[in-house]
């Protein structure tokens, strides 16, 4: 008996095509992690991680997170550009 996909999954997508969710952070607002992760098959830790740091992000994981929702890769990584271009870099305590 196959199982129907989240119907979040199909909001994201639109979102993303349409420009309405402009960072990775923000496709986390709508589907939570805990049910990505498991269809993903990441670690719910791991993904979280990856989530606030995406450049720690694999070429692979793109690739998965991109078929699930239903975009393709480069639109996930124009996500996570924008992600990494807006975050201030860590400084140092001197």
């Amino acid at each position: 008996m196959a199982t129907s996909k989240d119907s979040r999954y199909e909001a994201v997508r639109h979102l993303i095509q349409t420009g309405n969710i402009k960072s990775l952070e923000a496709v986390f607002k709508i589907i939570p992690v805990t049910v990505v992760k498991t269809d993903a098959r990441i670690h719910y830790a791991t993904l979280h991680r990856k989530i606030y740091q995406p450049g720690l992000l694999k070429a692979e994981e793109i690739i998965v997170l991109a078929d699930l929702f239903e975009v393709t890769p480069q639109e996930i990584m124009g996500l996570i550009l924008t992600d990494l271009k807006y975050k201030a870099p860590h400084k140092s305590k001197a």
